[in-house]
């Protein structure tokens, strides 16, 4: 059962991101993303910041690297942990939004799949219901929040935005649970990848 509510919310994600490639492709552009394998759903690593980038079709040779003298453009943005400094347009925006609501959610999956090897087996039944009616409040809520700006350029940004804040709440609320006496004596290493900043 858990593995099919993981699924739905990997579903709403993706749904979610298509309908920003989908208002980004009416503003006339085609783009080719490219996902790194290290934002895959299960996969660690140790580097501070992932990053992601896109690269305009009528420009092909256009790249983008990660110094930050570079000049972004609408054509080529790097979409990474530190996006947000980097963004210009609503478009970089947007875009940023959505990755902080799949990263974030790639680790609040990856925190529950280690959560239930940890806890024993009536917490985890408890918990997987918690995060049922907790993710049905998350949706809720963020398609209310949207719905002041539905239809606007800044919608897929509250939208993402309001995801991500949500799973960055739950992670730091869940992530403790990682520690000695579930996060009496504070932080522990194992909580600590779990760190999201945004």
């Amino acid at each position: 059962m858990g593995n099919r509510k993981g699924n739905i919310k990997n579903i709403k994600l993706l749904l979610f991101l298509l309908s920003v490639i989908t208002s980004l492709s009416a503003c006339g552009k085609s783009l080719n993303f490219q996902t790194p394998t290290d934002l895959s759903i299960g996969t660690r690593t140790n580097s501070p910041t992932s990053t992601q980038t896109y690269t305009s079709t009528t420009n092909p040779t256009e790249t983008l690297t990660s110094t930050p003298d570079i000049t972004l453009t609408r054509e080529t943005f790097v979409v990474g942990d530190d996006c947000f400094e980097y963004a210009m347009t609503q478009f970089h925006m947007n875009w940023c939004a959505a990755y902080h609501a799949s990263r974030t959610a790639n680790l609040l999956d990856e925190l529950l799949a280690e959560l239930e090897n940890r806890i024993w087996e009536e917490a985890w039944t408890e918990l997987q219901n918690t995060q049922e009616i907790w993710g049905q409040y998350r949706d809720q809520d963020c398609l209310w929040k949207s719905n002041f700006v539905f239809g606007g350029s800044i919608e897929p940004l509250r939208r993402g935005l309001c995801f991500a804040v949500h799973n960055k709440e739950r992670l730091d609320s869940l992530k403790l649970l990682l520690c000695e006496g579930a996060g009496m004596t504070g932080p522990c290493e194992a909580s600590e990848y779990y760190d999201v900043a945004f």
